[in-house]
């Protein structure tokens, strides 16, 4: 929050310098979701359709890196997943804190610039791991977009039906729900547009494109996207006296002020942080025995997507032969299947079923999803596995819509970047867990039994949020 005045005034005389009573400085509201939204929605859909570009295509560049040996391929993107997860341990919560300090948009446009610089380092050097590396690294210390997004919607959304006035008609939930098919349509149209190009043109020419798309969002940002932080008013000091024109010395000093205000506001956040990431996830979910049982559900359905994440790619293709447009045509079918839970079912089971039922219900579509793939053997197969998984997207509106009523409004930056770290804390397990076992699977002639184990931390995911909502205390 910007810091009141704290030049005293006698109360004698405050009539006679105003016309009215001075009165402090009233918090400015976040705008209204009418005028934000749409414009979040049309960033999310370029930034996240550039990443999904790459998604099939980076796999393949470290496959080919090391001579196509899969065992060593897994090791390898394993071993890179973990130290990004790892550094996201500290950036997701460092920016998700500043942002309630300087605002959202600047941390948009850091994200956004550094995926940019990743994405044109591995595009200059497509076959040389020693230098992507470090550019992996980079957009991991960056990467703060997914948090700042989720802020923004939290910033201008209802968190209880019937309450919003008439610029924010919307709960939280159905909010989500909107960023979750922006996302979703991304995911659709993005990897099997990325496999197309890379089969058309030059190696990593989707990682040109992609960046091309992320400069197009930056631009949007800045020019169409408002600002969502609510903070207090304050006054200008080039407008003090609105009759007078101001000098240029004036117009100089007054600029000086506010860029050095700036500054110390970025310093001040950064020092008050706390790089550590456990105190304030601890702060926010031992607030009562309901949230610590929601903690360690995250907890086990960010080990389990990590590790699907890990290695998918690799999996289908040891399993299945897929290659690089297989593998994106069928990424995009899960974007479709994202669009189609989140745009639809979501609103529908929150409104009919509940938050807790269709919570509960997708973390066990979740865990069959799993287990699916752990016996896919065929395209059907993944098909059906990918069914399953569409009906697990329900769940993630729900989980955010009621999370966000836990807090108050100034703190929903801090709750998100909680949000990233909790996940990210047990995020670089999964990685090298999973490329260990995918490895050791193959040895043995079960590639399937990564997602075996996968499917059993899922259901423990399941009876703890069961156990989370036994207990008293939410919102």
């Amino acid at each position: 929050m910007v810091a009141q005045d704290d030049v005293a005034r006698e109360p004698e005389a405050a009539p006679l310098l105003h016309a009215h009573p001075a009165d402090p400085p009233a918090a400015a509201a976040a705008p209204p979701a009418s005028r934000v939204l749409p414009h979040l929605l049309v960033s999310v859909l370029l930034f996240v359709t550039a990443i999904a570009l790459t998604i099939p295509v980076r796999p393949r560049l470290i496959l080919d890196a090391a001579d196509g040996n899969t065992q060593r391929a897994s090791v390898f993107s394993g071993f890179v997943d973990c130290l990004v997860a790892f550094f996201s341990i500290f950036s997701s919560p460092l920016f998700g804190a500043v942002s309630d300090i300087t605002g959202r948009k600047p941390i948009l446009v850091m994200s956004h610039f550094g995926e940019l610089i990743g994405l044109l380092v591995v595009a200059r050097f497509p076959k040389n791991l020693a230098i992507q590396f470090p550019a992996y690294m980079f957009i991991a210390l960056t990467n703060a977009y997914v948090t700042t997004a989720n802020t923004i919607i939290a910033d201008i959304s209802a968190y209880e039906p019937g309450l919003a006035d008439d610029d924010t008609p919307v709960s939280a939930a159905t909010n989500y729900g909107y960023l979750g098919v922006a996302i979703g349509f991304s995911f659709l149209i993005g990897p099997v547009l990325g496999g197309t190009i890379e089969d058309t043109f030059y190696l990593a020419s989707s990682f040109h494109v992609a960046s091309l798309m992320i400069l197009a969002a930056v631009v949007y940002v800045c020019v169409f996207l408002p600002e969502t932080k609510p903070c207090a008013a304050v006054e200008d000091p080039l407008h003090t006296h609105p009759a007078s024109h101001p000098s240029t010395a004036q117009f100089l000093n007054a600029t000086f002020v506010n860029v050095s205000a700036s500054a110390l506001k970025v310093t001040d956040a950064i020092r008050a942080t706390d790089f550590n990431p456990l105190p304030r996830v601890r702060r926010i979910f031992s607030a009562n025995p309901a949230l610590t049982w929601i903690a360690i559900s995250l907890s086990m359905t960010s080990i389990a997507q990590g590790g699907l994440n890990a290695i998918m790619f690799l999996y289908v293709n040891e399993r299945l032969g897929w290659g690089t447009k297989e593998t994106g045509l069928f990424l995009s079918g899960v974007g479709l299947s994202l669009l189609i839970s989140q745009g639809i079912l979501a609103p529908l089971f929150v409104r009919f079923l509940g938050e807790v039922t269709t919570i509960i219900f997708g973390f066990s579509m979740s865990a069959l999803h799993y287990l699916v793939y752990s016996r896919a053997t065929s395209t059907s197969i993944m098909i059906i596995a990918m069914f399953f998984g569409m009906l697990s997207f329900v769940s993630d509106p729900a989980m955010k819509g009621l999370l966000a009523r836990q807090v108050s409004i100034d703190s929903q930056g801090s709750l998100q970047g909680s949000l990233s770290a909790l996940t990210a804390v047990v995020r670089p397990i999964s990685p090298i867990f999973s490329a260990a076992l995918f490895s050791y699977g193959i040895s043995i002639g079960r590639p399937g039994l990564v997602f075996e184990f996968i499917t059993i931390i899922s259901a423990s995911a399941v009876l703890c949020a069961r156990i989370a909502f036994w207990k008293p205390g939410l919102k």
